[in-house]
């Protein structure tokens, strides 16, 4: 069952003839995620940002790889293939950014009950930090 407030933004999409594709769906409700300053504990909240998260990343080591002349392909477990493959281009605080991105999200991002518990154990604080991080080293 998706949250309502996932399906609202979802449908938003659809069928008010908005413009605004996925990514940039994601990624505006990322920010307004780390833009409210009240501790709250929503699991809707922190599914977007692991999402989000992930996808940034993906799209920074993308970027990395591609200035580098490095293959894009793998089979699985795209996120920690091309982290591996973009270590030797990163610094060390950019590898360490990385390396905590996969520790901290789940690689296949889905909404069951096995998907929340890993997500439950983290603070709002804790994503919404890793999000930025994620955001200045691709930024750099």
């Amino acid at each position: 069952m998706i949250p309502d407030s996932f399906r609202a933004s979802f449908e938003t999409l659809s069928t008010n003839g908005n413009n605004e594709n996925y990514i940039d769906l994601i990624r505006r409700l990322a920010q307004n995620i780390c833009n409210n300053t009240k501790e709250e504990i929503v699991l809707e909240n922190k599914i977007v940002l692991s999402i989000a998260i992930r996808l940034e990343l993906e799209i920074f080591l993308k970027q990395v790889l591609i200035s580098n002349n490095t293959s894009l392909e793998c089979k699985n477990m795209q996120t920690r293939v091309w982290s591996e493959l973009a270590k030797p281009f990163l610094s060390t605080e950019q590898i360490a950014i990385v390396d905590e991105v996969n520790l901290m999200t789940p690689e296949s991002i889905h909404l069951n009950s096995f998907m929340y518990v890993p997500i439950i154990d983290m603070s709002d604080w804790a994503l919404k930090t890793l999000y930025q991080e994620v955001l200045n080293i691709s930024n750099k």
